[in-house]
């Protein structure tokens, strides 16, 4: 991603997602449920005209890491954020 590109991932928690966008335009979500004491992250997309560019791991980043610091336990239906724990295994005891 070049350094003129401007990310920014917010929590939308009327529509259940966390979005990113890059310069205001819409670029990915990351969808999730909450339960109690529980989150399921059932899906992430990033829009073609934006892919490559680590989108996808700014959401998961910042969804993993904001679940885990609530204490939460995680549910990755998406294989995507899976992939993401996988890599990096300091979340795994969080995963249900």
């Amino acid at each position: 991603m070049s350094d003129d590109t401007s990310v920014t991932i917010t929590n939308n928690e009327a529509q259940g997602r966390y979005e990113a966008r890059v310069d205001g335009e819409l670029a990915g979500i990351l969808e999730y449920q909450l339960g109690e004491g529980i989150v399921l992250f059932p899906h992430t997309e990033v829009h073609p005209q934006f892919g490559g560019r680590g989108i996808g791991a700014q959401l998961a980043s910042r969804a993993v890491r904001e679940a885990a610091d609530k204490g939460l336990s995680m549910i990755p239906a998406c294989w995507f954020v899976r992939g993401w724990i996988d890599k990096h295994p300091e979340f795994a005891g969080y995963v249900k």
